[in-house]
């Protein structure tokens, strides 16, 4: 069965993290997940820093059969909103991927739902 990965932040430096996302647009979101939640499966995020234009203010960056995806918050401008209020999240992806939102549903379980 394949697994899906997060990439360390103590493996990679912050531009490194940035170039390995580059090309990866939404493909998806989780609904009434939040912050605890996707931190309980996945750890801390891989990227804790906001964006240069404070649109992120955090990021899991993930491997899948040999794709990159994310999962971040958007727009939301507010470190603190993102950490105890937000329940939506965008999903980022190199390309959609059926089996990884399944599998990323069945860990986040049973609250994800993946539009």
């Amino acid at each position: 069965m394949k697994k899906i990965y997060k990439l360390e932040s103590h493996k990679y430096d912050l531009d490194e993290l940035y170039k390995i996302t580059t090309g990866t647009f939404k493909v998806g979101s989780l609904q009434d997940v939040d912050y605890d939640k996707i931190a309980s499966v996945f750890g801390e995020p891989s990227i804790t820093e906001p964006s240069a234009d404070n649109k992120v203010q955090f990021e899991w960056v993930l491997t899948y059969d040999d794709k990159v995806f994310t999962i971040y918050d958007w727009k939301t401008f507010d470190r603190e909103y993102t950490l105890y209020e937000l329940n939506v999240w965008s999903i980022g992806g190199q390309v959609k991927d059926t089996d990884f939102f399944e599998l990323l549903t069945d860990l986040l379980a049973p609250k994800a739902i993946i539009l």
